[in-house]
């Protein structure tokens, strides 16, 4: 099995492929494959950027 050597992205790419995941209407394993990504890092990316979500009251 071929390992991918591991890529490092900007914060700006970061921040544009959030905005694509939860703007474009698109399934966010849809958005991974059109940018190139792993789901796996595209929804660490999204879970980062959402608010933590406690207990409201």
């Amino acid at each position: 099995m071929v390992r991918r050597k591991r890529r490092q992205f900007t914060e700006e790419f970061k921040a544009e492929a959030e905005r694509l995941a939860q703007e474009s209407g698109k399934s966010l394993p849809q958005v991974a494959k059109d940018l190139d990504l792993t789901e796996s890092a595209l929804r660490q990316w999204v879970q980062h950027a959402e608010p933590p979500q406690g207990p409201s009251r």
